[in-house]
């Protein structure tokens, strides 16, 4: 990975116990890259709100046994890339009617595979 600068802090976030479970055999050299460049995974965590230049999340994980899971933390860009459907008119309409700048990227296009999400996500990230 050597001299690859980041621009920005970059955080992952994932429902689910494991992230990049979908990339199967790939997924343990993915991880590890992202990691090696300093890019954050938290699992097993919800996006709950994105509201003021912050989003709120929620630690979903059976250990937290605090009542307020809820953290915010600030945030110049929110990259939403959930589900396997195209994405619905109500999130567009709701994201333009809000002056929320998005793009539209892999399943939410229309279905593909992992390998062409993650290309599709690269080439936009070299945009911002």
């Amino acid at each position: 990975m050597g001299d690859i600068y980041l621009p920005a802090d970059i955080t992952v976030v994932e429902y689910t116990k494991k992230a990049g479970t979908a990339l199967g055999s790939l997924r343990r050299l993915v991880i590890t890259d992202l990691e090696k460049l300093g890019i954050k995974i938290m699992t097993e965590t919800a996006l709950e709100a994105v509201e003021d230049g912050c989003v709120l999340l929620k630690d979903m994980s059976a250990e937290n046994e605090s009542g307020d899971s809820t953290e915010r933390f600030r945030a110049d860009k929110v990259i939403i890339a959930m589900g396997m459907r195209p994405v619905l008119p109500e999130i567009s309409e709701y994201l333009e009617k809000a002056g929320i700048e998005y793009t539209v990227l892999g399943d939410a296009c229309e279905p593909k595979t992992i390998m062409a999400a993650l290309q599709a996500a690269y080439k936009w990230s070299l945009e911002i």
